[in-house]
Parts: structure tokens; C-alpha cells; sequence
């Protein structure tokens, strides 16, 4: 089968962008011929595309601003399609015309009085509801499953437009030979001090992940250090701590390829996300061996409370309950349970949430409503 994948910019790793990457990967290995569609290519290039077994179409989406360059991509991509025939097309970003959607976002928010009448608002709402709204018959992968009921009620979605993909981790998050085997290692060269507990926090925005609350959390916690990693903007973190008169225990490291590391030389994950789809990095701790504190916005929360390794914090969000919250994982009985709890969950992490099981999901629907389209469905 020839498919063709979607995302408008590749040029930043983030969660979705690695998604799609993996899925191209995996879907060519499947023995289907992908091409992916994209104003802006993975870092590495066409090469190593290439090498993983699909081909980069570049495509223009100019504009001015970020939702004119959506809307652009858009229009671009249905002109490509025109010229390109392929036999399915899997987006990544909400565009019209797609025959499946791999939802990684939330719904754009009903904004009310003169900011419904932005252009912003009013382009990104018409890209949602070409890909959500009943008139559409693109079929929908969602992450999580409170992501799916949130879309499902406010576009009235029917049962059949959609499913929920499988959790997962991506295919270079192995489970350790060792967990916590650099521990003593990284905290050196982070500068810990003997004796102080290190608080993680893996992300790519630091106001929607919620790095800030940990900031606000950690004033009246005097032996906690966090680490940042892989944050777009430091500056703004770097700056809040200043104020908080806890510069010193506040590092930012950016973009690394030793995240299991890091994760494993901490005490807690800490995730107080304000809007999270999934939160990759609470199944990646929980493989690492790590305990998480996350807030009930992420949709994997629900794996803190089957591993019994870590805290989920209610909304509405209070910095107080997630100092609390921290204060009490770092008590030596508690962290230690959590951490045998997590090390257990960590084998079932491995065992069966693969990325290759968020492809062959993927193929198989693929390939299922294929057939109906042609009229090789039968029933019994």
C-alpha cells in the first residue's frame, strides 16, 4: 500500500514529531511504501530517512504567522495529494481531506466574546472540525482515553470514527541493564550535594508542562534540586527561580540522548503538565525505575495508580498539594516502595508497550477499512 504521512515541521523532536518518524519507520518495515509530507525535515535528513525506509516530499507552508502556515500546509498537501495519488494518507496535524488522523492534541479551546473572532481562533477551530466534525469521515487514532472523551463530547464523534491506540514507549527507551546503574555518576557531574533528593523534569515547554509549579513547589522545600531537561526556553525558569532565591537548585540541561540516565540518577519525575495528551515520560520513568508525581490532566496518569509508584495530583491544581506531594514520595520508607513498585512495572512496560504495537494497530485499521472501502468487508 502506498501512504503517505503528514506533519507539517520535523525539524523540532518533539513527542509527535518522533511519533511520526517511528510510525513511518515501522509502517515501512511493514513492507508498505510511505512517503512523508512535511515543510521542514527531521534532523539528519533525507538520509537517514532513507535509511529507515521512507522518502521525504518537501512542501511548502509559508505565512506569517503559525496558523496562516497551517492553513498553507493544508491547501499545499491537497495539491501534492492531486499530483501524488496514494491509497491512504495519515496526518499528524489537523488538516482536511485526511483519511486518518493521529491525534496528539487536545481540543482547541471554545473561546467566547471578541477572541472567537481572531483569526487564530477561527483557523484552527475550521482544521479541527475538518478533521472532527460530522461532516468529516476521517477516522481518528487517539492516545489516551480521556483524550478520546473529551473530543467524542464536543464533537458528538460516533463509537466507529475512532479508537484508542495502545500506551506506549518508544523503541530507544530499553529497559535498563541496570537501574540506577550512573546514579552516583550524574549526580557528580550535576553538581548534587550529598544527602539532597533530585527532582526531574523532562520536557520541550516549560509553562505547559508545568516546570514552573515545580519551581513554586520547591521554595519551601530547601534539600530538593530539579533538573530540566530538554526545555525550548530556559531562560524563563532560570529567571522564576532567581526570584524564588533557589538559583542554585535549579539546572537546565537541553536536548540530550541520555534521558534514561538522567531519569535514573532522580529521586522523582515530577510532571505537573497543564495540558498533556499522554505524558510519555511518566511510562519512561516508571521503565527506568523512577517514581512519577504527575497531575490528572495526563493521560497516562492512570499507570502512577496501577504501579502504585508515585502521586497523581487532582485538579483543580494547588502548588500546596503538589509540595505535599513531593515532601511525602521523598520520605525514605515511601520512595523506597515506590521504587520496587516501579522497577515490577517496568518489565510490563517493556514486555508490551512497544512502538511496533502502536504501528501494527495503526496498519491493521488501515488495511480493515481499506477493504470496506472497496467492498471486500464481509460480515460473519
Amino acid at each position: 500500500m502506498l501512504i503517505a504521512l503528514t506533519c507539517r515541521s520535523l525539524a523540532v523532536p518533539g513527542g509527535r514529531e518522533r511519533d511520526c518518524l517511528e510510525i513511518a519507520a515501522g509502517l515501512a518495515r511493514l513492507g508498505h511504501r510511505v512517503s512523508l509530507v512535511t515543510t521542514a525535515p527531521p534532523p539528519g535528513g533525507l538520509a537517514n530517512a532513507a535509511a529507515s525506509g521512507f522518502k521525504v516530499a518537501p512542501l511548502a507552508g509559508k505565512g506569517r504567522s503559525n496558523h496562516a502556515r497551517a492553513w498553507n500546509f493544508a491547501l499545499a498537501f491537497d495539491a501534492w495529494r492531486a499530483a501524488n495519488p496514494v491509497d491512504t494518507v495519515i496526518g499528524f496535524d489537523w488538516m482536511f481531506g485526511l483519511d486518518f488522523h493521529y491525534s496528539a492534541d487536545q481540543p482547541w479551546h471554545r473561546r467566547r466574546g471578541l477572541r472567537a473572532l481572531l483569526p487564530r481562533h477561527r483557523t484552527y477551530l475550521a482544521l479541527e472540525r475538518s478533521v472532527f466534525g460530522p461532516a468529516s469521515e476521517t477516522y481518528i487514532f487517539f492516545l489516551a482515553r480521556p483524550q478520546a472523551e473529551n473530543y467524542a463530547r464536543l464533537h458528538h464523534l460516533p463509537a466507529h470514527r475512532h479508537e484508542v491506540l495502545p500506551p506506549f514507549v518508544r523503541s530507544d527507551r530499553g529497559l535498563p541493564e541496570e537501574f540506577y546503574g550512573a546514579r552516583e555518576r550524574v549526580r557528580r557531574e550535576l553538581g548534587i550535594p550529598p544527602g539532597h533528593a533530585v527532582l526531574i523534569h523532562v520536557a520541550l515547554y516549560d509553562l505547559q508542562k508545568g516546570a514552573d509549579r515545580i519551581v513554586d513547589a520547591m521554595a519551601e522545600l530547601p534539600r530538593a534540586n530539579l533538573v530540566c531537561v530538554g526545555l525550548q526556553n530556559t531562560g524563563r525558569i532560570e529567571a522564576l527561580a532567581a526570584r524564588r532565591g533557589i538559583a542554585g537548585r535549579v539546572r537546565t540541561v537541553g536536548y540530550t540522548t541520555d534521558v534514561a540516565g538522567l531519569i535514573g540518577a532522580a529521586d522523582l519525575m515530577v510532571h505537573p503538565a497543564r495540558v498533556e495528551t499522554t505524558g510519555s515520560v511518566i511510562l519512561e520513568s516508571l521503565l527506568y525505575g523512577t517514581p512519577v508525581i504527575a497531575t490528572a490532566v495526563c493521560g497516562y496518569a492512570e499507570h502512577i495508580r496501577h504501579a502504585r509508584a508515585g502521586v497523581v495530583v487532582e485538579e483543580p491544581f494547588d502548588v500546596g498539594r503538589l509540595r505535599q506531594a513531593i515532601a511525602s514520595s521523598l520520605e525514605s520508607a515511601a520512595l523506597d516502595e515506590m521504587r520496587r513498585n516501579a522497577r515490577t512495572y517496568a518489565g510490563r512496560i517493556a514486555a508490551t508497550f512497544g512502538m511496533d504495537a502502536i504501528t501494527e494497530a495503526i496498519a491493521r485499521t488501515v488495511a480493515r477499512r481499506a477493504k470496506t472501502r472497496c467492498g471486500g468487508h464481509r460480515d460473519g
